[in-house]
């Protein structure tokens, strides 16, 4: 059982997967913003500063010192209903009292007796009218209604002191302060793409909640109980024989079939030389899978046979550069062919391979003409025989077979295999189909299992190229090549430069 994947890289490969989830959200909510942005009216701000203070001074030693209560107090009379009144009245303004005040800021600070007075308008002419309006009238008001002097105190035998008048006078004329205060594109911009990267994670890990599609070999190990012994990079847009590959590409589908040629002839999870490669449904990448192991194990020396086993869709013959499709399996399972008579050599490319073309043989047996589909023609007395008589003509033989849950014509070679790998494609199988297969080779009796994960969008293996493409090669390294021991250069890493 392997272990759990830590929650960290869990979360990074959810973001890896889904990061053009997360583009499309941060793209949607920047053109929401800039619409937003263009069609907004401009607001402008307007700002003027007032002191209030007592007896003619900034405030009185009973204040203490600290003026906060006192400025409080005032700020709460300059945004009072009576205030606004008058402004409204003076400027002759179609609006109400709490319309003009929702507009009219006024802040303080600790230990200071300045009132910092702000209106906001999408007119610049409106916004110090109001504002000069507004100091003009909380300064007639004040000294109307606190600025009074109070009669001395009588009775008693002390002296009553005086109170002070309450002043408030505008120190700063109401000026606009530059630039706008509304839109401002460089911090709605700022705001947009915090607010995109915010839902498009959440959408992100909602989405990736909901997948059930095979990501990784973890998941591929897991959903069908078995190994995986390879994953096989996405391929190229050119493909086929003929079909030229080179770069980085090139070096990570020669380590891939490096190492799944490898696990093949070493590993306890494929045994015996007959193999037969199925997947659960179609486009999953098993026909070449079949080809490509074919190729890969001939290259190391062996003697393999790949059989084109998938009569209703025969396409193992085109990918091994066999497009003319002539007498094949159909033709010897119904005795009109003799299997050495039907069996195509397939020159091997050393571009795909990595070793020269001489260090192995590859042959091919079609599926023939087929006129007619049927369960029953892979069934039956003959197809053992044929299974024993390619196991007696190769070290490997590979059956390129139909899809397990698409048409049954592959249950009697998973019974007469002695392996079976199951190919799925990364980013396309379900864990759902991934169970539905387990449970049809468990009932079939498939003696070993193992799993070929396609379409991996990165090497999860962490295989280097321990050796060089035959075209990059020195000339010491083709002199080896031309050894007897250069087929051991396709089992053992060469040592790095």
């Amino acid at each position: 059982m392997q272990d759990p994947q830590p929650a960290l890289l869990h979360y990074l490969q959810v973001v890896r997967r889904q990061m053009w989830s997360i583009v499309l959200a941060v793209a949607a909510v920047l053109v929401a913003v800039s619409l937003y942005s263009v069609s907004k009216t401009p607001v402008y701000r307007a700002s003027t500063g007032i002191v209030v203070g007592q007896g003619g001074g900034i405030f009185q030693p009973e204040f203490g010192t600290s003026v906060e209560p006192f400025t409080l107090t005032m700020s709460n009379l300059l945004r009072s209903h009576i205030v606004a009144e008058n402004v409204i009245r003076n400027l002759n303004l179609s609006t109400t009292p709490d319309a003009l005040l929702a507009d009219l800021q006024v802040t303080t600070k600790p230990s200071s007796s300045v009132l910092e007075v702000t209106y906001d308008s999408t007119s610049k002419a409106r916004a110090l009218a109001v504002l000069h309006s507004v100091g003009t009238a909380f300064a007639t008001l004040v000294d109307q209604k606190l600025g009074s002097k109070t009669p001395p105190a009588t009775g008693g035998t002390g002296t009553g002191a005086q109170p002070q008048p309450i002043t408030a006078r505008v120190f700063d004329p109401a000026h606009l302060e530059p630039g706008r205060v509304a839109p401002r594109p460089g911090r709605d911009l700022l705001f947009g793409a915090v607010l995109g990267l915010a839902i498009g994670l959440a959408l992100a890990f909602v989405r990736a909640s909901f997948d059930d599609r095979i990501q990784s070999s973890r998941d591929a190990s897991e959903a069908f109980g078995a190994p995986v012994i390879g994953t096989l990079p996405k391929p190229s847009r050119t493909s086929g024989a003929s079909a030229p590959r080179d770069g980085r590409h090139e070096k990570r589908l020669l380590s891939a079939l490096e190492l799944l040629r490898a696990n093949v002839q070493f590993s306890s999870a494929v045994q015996g030389p007959v193999i037969v490669v199925t997947s659960a449904h179609e486009d999953e990448g098993k026909t070449r899978v079949a080809g490509d192991l074919g190729r890969a194990l001939a290259s190391a020396g062996n003697e393999v046979i790949c059989v084109g086993a998938d009569l209703r869709r025969p396409k193992l013959h085109e990918y091994l550069g066999r497009p003319r499709r002539g007498p094949g399996l159909v033709d010897v399972l119904e005795g009109r062919l003799e299997l050495a008579d039907a069996l195509q050599g397939v020159k091997l490319d050393g571009r795909r391979t990595g070793v020269p073309e001489q260090d192995g043989r590859l042959r091919l047996l079609a599926a023939g003409r087929v006129l007619r589909v049927s369960t029953s023609m892979l069934a039956g007395e003959r197809l053992q025989e044929l299974v024993e008589d390619l196991r007696a003509m190769g070290q490997y033989v590979i059956f390129d077979s139909p899809p397990a849950l698409v048409a049954g014509d592959v249950y009697p070679l998973i019974g007469a295999a002695d392996s079976v790998i199951v190919v799925a494609r990364q980013g396309w199988t379900t864990k759902s189909t991934a169970e539905a297969m387990r449970t049809t080779l468990e009932g079939l009796g498939a003696k070993r299992v193992s799993v070929v994960l396609t379409n991996s969008e990165r090497d999860e293996s962490g295989v280097q190229e321990y050796y060089q493409p035959s075209g990059a090669a020195t000339p010491r390294a083709r002199k080896k090549a031309a050894s007897p021991l250069s087929k051991l250069s396709a089992i053992r890493p060469r040592p790095r430069a």
